[in-house]
């Protein structure tokens, strides 16, 4: 009998593991806040959805169990609604990119799709493309709308550079090949989606281009995505490992380290109190620009801080990470039971 070493065991159902998702923000100074506007970003998805008539019905499943208004709303808790309006656009066109890489659906093609729609946003689509080349170009029209033309191309150029990692990790879970921790982590900098998502927050704030040059930026942006990783891997893990989907750190981390789930677990929770760390070092080399660009970069410092902790907000909440189903206890001790893995777990 062969075990497949990317397939950890788990016990059987008689033996159920539970694990506790360790509360990694304890210390961190900018509390989750919600939108007012959930119910518009909502409606606004709602009737984006209903203008693609096309869409699968499992894709369909997808955009309504990530429950996207609450994700844009604990994360952009301050963007206006026309501002929240481009996040939602992006929400939906991001989601289904991700199902095509879990699915390993021609997401090269979709890629070439979706930034030549953004080239050329004037152009009509055309006819008989999948349909994620309308639904790129209408929500660039309001990228254009709502975003100076920096921001914009900054914008376009995460983009590119999220679906090329997504393209690559499309690959990895294709091939044989083990990445080792610190590749994950390389890898998830731009995987994880956060540069993109961070641009968004420029639509916040008024800080001119020689401002935005200075390396800080993207030391913080840098810190911030490995911490974000962290959050989402340790939600999303049992979710994934139940569908044999094993793009994980913490999975990665068993394996490399021979630790268990819950060893993981705090191996992640002390990696992330230690980026803290650092991203607060770094902090406290921010240069001053004079009192207007100050109050603007101060904003701009809360809005990311704010980022992480309404990730963790909606990750605590959403049925797409938790279902409640597993939760053992009150919801806020974050106790769970492990999901069975696939059936093709052990192999003759």
């Amino acid at each position: 009998m062969a075990i497949d070493v990317q397939q950890p065991l788990t016990p059987s159902s008689s033996q159920a593991q539970l694990f506790h998702i360790p509360d990694t923000l304890t210390r961190w100074p900018w509390p989750a806040r919600t939108s007012p506007h959930i119910d518009k970003v909502k409606a606004d998805f709602e009737a984006l959805i209903k203008g693609y008539p096309q869409i699968e019905r499992k894709a369909l499943k997808v955009l309504e169990y990530a429950q996207t208004d609450l994700i844009v709303c604990c994360v952009y808790p301050d963007l206006n609604e026309a501002q929240l309006g481009v996040v939602t656009a992006f929400s939906m066109v991001a989601w289904l990119v991700e199902e095509a890489v879990d699915a390993v659906d021609g997401i090269e093609a979709l890629t070439e799709i979706i930034m030549d729609a953004l080239r050329h946003p004037f152009d009509a689509r055309p006819a008989g493309e999948h349909i994620m080349g309308k639904m790129s170009r209408q929500w660039w029209f309001r990228v254009i709308k709502e975003m100076n033309p920096i921001s914009v191309q900054r914008l376009f150029h995460r983009m590119e550079d999220w679906l090329l990692s997504c393209v690559h990790q499309s690959k990895i879970s294709r091939s044989s090949r083990k990445e080792t921790i610190e590749e994950y982590i390389e890898t998830r900098k731009v995987n994880s989606g956060m540069p993109l998502c961070m641009t968004f927050l420029e639509m916040e704030v008024d800080i001119p281009q020689y401002v935005w040059e200075y390396p800080i930026f993207e030391e913080m942006k840098s810190l911030l995505s490995d911490i974000i990783s962290l959050d989402n891997d340790m939600f999303s893990y049992n979710r994934e490992q139940s569908q044999g989907d094993y793009h994980n750190i913490l999975h990665i981390v068993m394996r490399d380290k021979q630790l268990g789930l819950q060893d993981a677990l705090e191996w992640a929770e002390r990696r992330h109190r230690s980026l803290q760390g650092e991203y607060f070092q770094v902090l406290a080399k921010m240069p001053s620009w004079g009192l207007e660009i100050d109050t603007q970069v101060e904003k701009y410092i809360g809005a990311l801080g704010r980022m992480i902790s309404g990730n963790v907000r909606y990750s605590a909440l959403s049925k797409r990470y938790v279902d409640m189903r597993e939760s053992k206890g009150p919801p806020d001790n974050r106790v769970f039971e492990l999901l069975p893995p696939p059936a093709k777990t052990i192999t003759e």
